[in-house]
């Protein structure tokens, strides 16, 4: 079991700016960096209370193939210490670094393993999020870099020994996988019993 906690953006005129917009909105003009610039140096100060917490940051598949944006990344890291975590979505991860006739994002796949392998050298995890939403690529979830799997929690509806399949061939694999329910009080069939949520 764990939990997890977002920052979310209040906007002055349009209140909170929902999940899906936020993302688009700020891979496209490099907020993330800036938003990752303030976050970072506030999550080194705390973790020597924190030390069991992990901080994760959303990163596009042309943020991490862009130099100028790595350099920036690596150079924040240097100030915030161990226990990050690197989220990309999957579809974007597949056009990174694409195993199958999916197009991928110039420049080859070569330099993303580069990128990835400097990420987790400076003490980033790597998190593979959203695996399910629109596909499911297990190639792609079995990359060296990936460290842990976050199931979409469309998945939750599938056939519970399918489920249980595809959780076991991650874990064989040293991919342990994560779930979760963000909806209040609610009650998520899983194939190891119900849970609000789990990891």
């Amino acid at each position: 079991m764990g939990a997890e906690t977002f920052v979310r953006w209040r906007h002055p005129e349009h209140g909170v700016v929902p999940i899906q917009r936020r993302y688009a909105e700020a891979a496209r003009s490099g907020a993330l960096v800036e938003l990752a610039s303030v976050m970072l140096p506030v999550w080194a100060a705390c973790t020597g209370v924190h030390a069991g917490l992990v901080a994760s940051f959303d990163f596009s598949a042309e943020q991490l193939l862009d130099e100028g944006f790595m350099e920036a990344v690596l150079r924040i890291a240097d100030r915030a210490g161990r226990r990050l975590a690197v989220e990309i979505d999957h579809d974007d991860f597949r056009r990174a670094a694409p195993t199958d006739a999916t197009e991928p994002v110039a420049p080859p796949v070569a330099d993303l393993d580069t990128r990835l392998a400097a990420l987790t050298a400076s003490g980033f995890e790597v998190w593979l999020d959203d695996f399910g939403q629109t596909t499911m690529d297990e190639a792609a979830a079995r990359h060296p870099a990936v460290a842990v799997v976050k199931l979409d929690r469309s998945l939750l509806q599938a056939d519970p020994s399918w489920l249980r399949g595809l959780v076991g061939r991650m874990h064989d694999g040293g991919k342990p996988c994560s779930w979760r329910e963000s909806r209040p009080k609610a009650t998520v069939a899983t194939p190891w019993g119900p849970a609000s949520t789990a990891t």
